[in-house]
This record gives structure tokens, sequence and C-alpha cells, in this order.
């Protein structure tokens, strides 16, 4: 009977250490090299009438990898481009080194562009601190659906 008890004892441990990968070393991945930024989502992103004032909720995760500290910045394109953003500086969020989720909550004016292109949000990810004249370390943008004026 008491080598029953020890055969039992010993089928457990065995398992329990398979199962934990016998106790060596699982190496992790390496930290992210690279500096980005995805917009998840945006709220509402259709339906929505031209030249309204709407407040929009843009939700991002992003990654800055090669700089201590970054900025995190949004803009619409509803000014005199479809292809030339207005960033709402307002809501710029400083960041440090690593990985995280964001949620912006702005207000901006729709635009119907037509032919010419899609009413879109812009994020982009940019040195912080920076000079009057600058290029981001990564960008998104995601169209948005603006109907024709009535």
């Amino acid at each position: 009977m008491r080598f029953r008890e020890c055969a039992g004892v010993l089928l457990g441990l065995t398992a329990l250490l398979m199962t934990t990968n016998c106790g060596k070393h699982t190496p992790t991945a390496p930290p992210p090299s690279v500096d980005m930024i995805e917009i998840v989502s945006v709220q509402p992103q259709s339906s929505l009438p031209p030249d309204s004032l709407f407040a929009f909720r843009v939700s991002i995760r992003y990654t800055l990898a090669t700089q201590d500290s970054g900025v995190l910045m949004v803009g619409f394109n509803n000014g005199t481009s479809v292809h030339s953003f207005r960033m709402v500086s307002a809501v710029d969020r400083i960041i440090g080194r690593g990985s995280g989720w964001h949620v912006f909550q702005v207000s901006a004016m729709t635009k119907y562009w037509g032919a010419e292109g899609s009413f879109a949000a812009y994020v982009n990810l940019s040195p912080y601190p920076h000079g009057s004249s600058w290029h981001p370390l990564a960008t998104d943008t995601q169209d948005l659906t603006v109907g024709p004026p009535v």
C-alpha cells in the first residue's frame, strides 16, 4: 500500500514538471524595435451628415520603441484639402517608451469630399519634444462615411 501511494505522488510530480517545462527557461520575445500606431476603432464612423460637429472616440494602440518619449496626436481632413489633416492639439498625449492603448475623445467637423476622397481620422506618433518641423515616427488613418449634402 505504501508503494502505491509513493508511485501516485511520483506520477503527480512528473506530470507537474512536464506541464511546467521541467524548469527550463523559455525565451521571451525580444522587445519591439519599431515604432507603431494603429487605429483600432472610430465611433461614430458611418452615416455622418456633412458639415456637422461630432464627438468622436478614436481608440488606438501604439508602440514607442526608438525614443524615450513621444506624443500621440489625432486629426481629421476637414480643411481645404482631402490630403491635409487638422490636428487637435488640445488632446495630444505624451507617452514614454513602451506599448499601450489610448482613447482620444475629440470633437471635429465632418466634411463631404465627394469624388476627391473620404473624410478620415488620422493619428500619428511623433517625437517629443519636437521643433516646428518634424516627421512622425508612425501614422495611421481610417476612412469615415459622410453622406452628400442635401
